[in-house]
Order: structure tokens, then sequence, then C-alpha cells
């Protein structure tokens, strides 16, 4: 049994960040996300040993959750 807190289908947008600023969007079906080590490339100019990431649940009744915020 899958849960989808809530919602008809689940649905993430994550936000990658450098020094507080988005460099990185996209939307997930999923609760995990892969942030591959060429997008890394693109954003960083290498693949860095963290990342800062934002991750809020998308409802289709409420829009956008707030968000988490962390360092990975």
């Amino acid at each position: 049994m899958v849960m989808r807190l809530g919602e008809l289908y689940e649905k993430y947008v994550v936000e990658i960040l450098q020094q507080g600023q988005v460099v990185r969007t996209f939307e997930c079906i999923s609760p995990t996300a892969t942030y591959q080590a060429v997008h890394q490339l693109v954003d960083f100019g290498e693949v860095p040993d963290a990342v800062t990431v934002r991750v809020a649940q998308i409802s289709d009744t409420v829009g956008r959750g707030m968000a988490a915020e962390m360092i990975l």
C-alpha cells in the first residue's frame, strides 16, 4: 500500500541551491530523486562534496506546500 499524504498523486518539487540561490529546479513523482553528476558539473563546475536541497510536496488542492531544506 502506498501512502500519498492525502493526495491523489504524489508529486514534489526539488530545488538545488548554491549560496542561497536556486541553480536547478525539477519535479519528481516519488519520494526519491537523483541529482546526477552531469547536472552537478553544469550547476557547480564540479561535483561538490555537499549540496543544499529544498523539497516541497505539490498538492492538487493547495499547490506547493512548505519546503524542507537540508545539506546532503
